[in-house]
């Protein structure tokens, strides 16, 4: 941006006021999603393929600007573009991904799941771009970028590919799973489910391509800052501690005591001339208040987050078209740190509200409070400069590392060790076998102390001689007595592997072909800015070591700022530091590739780091491949939906109470059809209308996005409607509700049993008041 020198001083500071250039830019308009006619079909289908080529000129205008605008015009302009779209899969009958808790099967909607979507282009060469996506998930696996990549290069060619498209989680553990293309990620859901897969794909691409046609100029400003409130405790202390950081001796890394958690905020402004349009804002932290005994489909509190900036900046707009604003909250390095933050945490089930939606309520509102502090300083920084990436394939086992000076050592086979089934603090598995800590060293005395155990058991039986608590203790705890004697006959195998030392290994994935062995390793220049793509997820000192490392390549090309996107491109478990590893707590058990992994990282994204301060190309690597085809699907798909003879789909089996204050909740029970027959993507199951003074004329004040709001999808268990379900539709009346007639609404889909068809239906409450 070219400008006249003027300043202008504001409190403390002086700012450069100058008279602007301005870009002036052409394209095709951008347009509403279109509506979805039939179940099932993908809005891919009916979008408009056509593309009007950019034209960009300098144009010259005089305006005084004041010292509010003048925040706004930091950096010098770049094209960018801002988009979101709905990728909510399944609500019923789908078990969650992220807990590996089979026995956590959906059964309706808290939150609507979304992908955030940023295109950054050069303004005079607008094809070198990069895109950057925060998807409310809670892994992002490689099916899905392929997915993703294969919809763009059908619309524009070769303008984006795995190279220049990011894509990152939230790590949310309350979403539908079943989207992975390797089979360890889909046991628990029990296979594939190409429903979820679909929405997801379509979703992300929908939200690029919204992002795509809104590429305009705009400014970027950055900021960071740390949360000042708790919103993060280290889990996995003792691994923690154990970081070369702590230890007088330590010569590979300065010695300064680290904290254990990573509290800072690092916030991207994007601004066009007139108002701003979007934010994304890291936070490390586990998307994981909602605990594993939540059903309901949710974003979690970095939902809440987003929900409660975009809300700010009129962006929820009536009826289900947000889009004007755009707030993305994605995670960072964080690996070894959990939102449970209650003194004395022991896992879930410590929350600093009064339930798990309470709890991620606060942790929520923390997050947007930071960010959106971040967002009106004066201490932010104009992000200058254009736009780079270089990313590269690499085949994890084999890989040679160059550490602490040795040369020769290698990555081994993907696997799970020992202490993998034990969970970690924000899932545990409660199993007796099981436990953190477990090592090659310690196996022998863990087999023995399950023996002593049991034996003890049946001894302590005889000696009662009262053989029903033995036999009681058998028939529920077998697994528990047979581990000792799988682990004893396995021993011998553990201790011979050496790759994999100090991990006693579990599950071979690699050799069994059940993970991904060959990973993306991505990084995203925007100005000064660098955004790292982690196919996994980092411990907090892991983090640590790498933003400096990279730091260190690139501050010479004018980058200041080094952030890590964790659970970006695929998923591949965890990565500690070689300290942290050694201790086999559930981080070290799920690091993958040994004790190594972090070296691989630092070797791997250092190269990166040099071509991209060098301007040089890097090698593609190996591509993975793309196991689509091999999926196995194994959901029992909806056979047909079923009512009375005298019902009616949407009919109103209990209406909501006649009057209700604000704060209470108001609810209705629906006759339904299956939330499976349509997933209403950009569309809506439950609208709650305010009467504006006729019979005819409402409002929509709520829908099923809103974390007011709630769907409850539940089987009707009469022994004459076999098939017949309901859906149970809540409103928290806000405190600010306006007095008034309200009424909610709900809409499904229905299946026959007699043609196979869906049909959809509505039902509509009778008036309630608000008072």
């Amino acid at each position: 941006m070219s400008f006249d020198d003027t300043t202008v001083t504001k409190g403390a500071h002086t700012y450069a006021l100058k008279t602007q250039y301005e870009y002036y830019f052409e394209s095709s308009l951008p347009h509403p999603m279109p509506t979805v006619s039939k179940p099932g079909q993908s809005n891919l289908d009916t979008l408009d393929r056509q593309h009007t080529p950019m034209k960009l000129e300098k144009r010259h205008f005089d305006s005084a600007l004041t010292p509010d605008q003048a925040l706004y015009l930091e950096g010098d302009p770049m094209l960018v573009g801002t988009g979101i779209s709905d990728i909510t899969g399944p609500i019923a009958e789908v078990v969650m991904m992220g807990y590996a808790n089979s026995d956590q099967v959906s059964s309706g909607l808290h939150m609507r799941l979304y992908a955030r979507a940023f295109v950054f282009a050069n303004p005079n060469n607008d094809r070198q771009r990069v895109v950057f996506v925060s998807a409310e998930l809670g892994q992002l696996f490689s099916s899905i970028k392929q997915g993703v990549i294969k919809n763009l290069m059908q619309r524009y060619g070769g303008l984006y590919d795995d190279r220049n498209v990011q894509i990152a989680a939230t790590h949310t553990h309350a979403g539908p799973g079943g989207y992975s293309h390797h089979a360890i990620f889909n046991f628990t859901s029990f296979g594939h489910v190409l429903q979820n897969y679909t929405a997801i794909v379509d979703g992300i691409t929908e939200a690029i391509i919204q992002a795509h046609d809104r590429l305009a100029p705009a400014t970027l400003s950055v900021a960071d800052s740390h949360i000042d409130e708790k919103t993060s405790v280290n889990r996995s202390e003792i691994a923690f501690k154990l970081n070369c950081e702590f230890k007088p001796d330590c010569e590979l890394y300065e010695q300064v005591p680290p904290l254990e958690i990573n509290p800072e905020v690092t916030m991207l402004r994007i601004n066009r001339p007139d108002r701003p349009v979007g934010v994304i804002s890291w936070f490390s932290v586990h998307n994981t208040s909602l605990t594993n005994k939540n059903t309901l489909v949710s974003s979690d509190h970095k939902g809440w987050a987003s929900y409660q900036f975009e809300k700010l900046h009129d962006s929820i707009i009536a009826p289900l078209h947000p889009g004007k604003f755009v707030a993305a909250f994605p995670n960072g390095d964080e690996g070894d740190l959990s939102p449970n933050i209650e003194e004395g945490f022991h896992g879930p089930g410590y929350h600093i509200g009064k339930d798990q939606f309470s709890s991620m309520q606060i942790i929520g509102d923390r997050e947007f409070n930071t960010a959106n502090r971040l967002f009106h300083s004066m201490r932010r920084t104009p992000v200058d400069g254009g736009v780079d990436f270089r990313h590269m394939f690499v085949e994890m086992p084999g890989y040679v590392v160059t550490s602490a000076g040795q040369v020769g050592n290698t990555l081994c086979r993907g696997a799970y060790g020992m202490s993998f089934a034990a969970g970690a603090e924000d899932g545990p598995t409660n199993s007796e076998i099981f436990h953190e800590g477990m090592t090659v060293s310690s196996l022998s005395t863990t087999v023995t102390d399950l023996q002593n155990k049991y034996a003890n058991i049946i001894k302590t039986g005889i000696d009662n001689r009262n053989p029903i608590p033995i036999t009681l203790d058998l028939i529920g705890n077998t697994m528990d007595l047979v581990a000792p004697l799988f682990l004893r006959g396995i021993e011998g195998f553990i201790t011979s592997d050496p790759c994999q030392a100090p991990k006693p290994v579990l599950i071979p994935s690699g050799q069994l072909g059940l993970t991904p062995e060959v990973l993306p390793f991505q990084l995203l220049r925007v100005g000064s800015v660098v955004i790292v793509g982690i196919p996994g997820e980092m411990t907090t000192q892991s983090g640590r070591r790498l933003r400096a490392h990279i730091l260190n390549s690139l501050s010479s090309i004018g980058v200041n700022r080094v952030i890590l996107t964790g659970l970006a491109n695929e998923y591949s478990g965890y990565i500690t530091t070689p300290e942290e590893y050694d201790s086999q707590q559930y981080e070290g058990a799920s690091t993958m590739f040994g004790r190594l992994t972090l070296d691989a990282y630092l070797q791997i994204f250092g190269q990166l780091a040099d071509a991209m301060a060098t301007g040089q190309p890097v090698p593609t690597g190996p591509k993975p491949d793309d196991l689509g085809g091999r999926q196995i699907e194994l959901q029992t798909p909806v056979i047909y939906d079923d009512k009375r003879l005298v019902e009616q789909f949407g009919q109103v089996m209990a209406e909501p109470a006649e009057r209700v204050s604000p704060g209470h909740t108001v609810q209705a029970l629906f006759r339904a059809g299956h939330p499976k027959n349509d997933l209403k993507r950009n569309d809506t199951y439950l609208l709650v209308e305010r009467n504006t003074g006729s019979d005819d004329a409402w409002e929509p004040v709520a829908w099923d996005a809103m974390p007011e709001t709630r769907i409850i999808w539940l089987r009707d268990t009469a022994a004459d409607c076999l098939a017949c379900s309901f859906i149970s539709a809540q409103w928290e009346v806000p405190p600010n509700a306006i007095p008034g007639t309200y009424r909610i609404r709900h809409f499904g889909a229905w299946k026959s049993g007699l043609d196979g068809k869906i049909r959809t239906y509505d039902g509509t409450t009778r008036n309630f008041a608000v008072q």
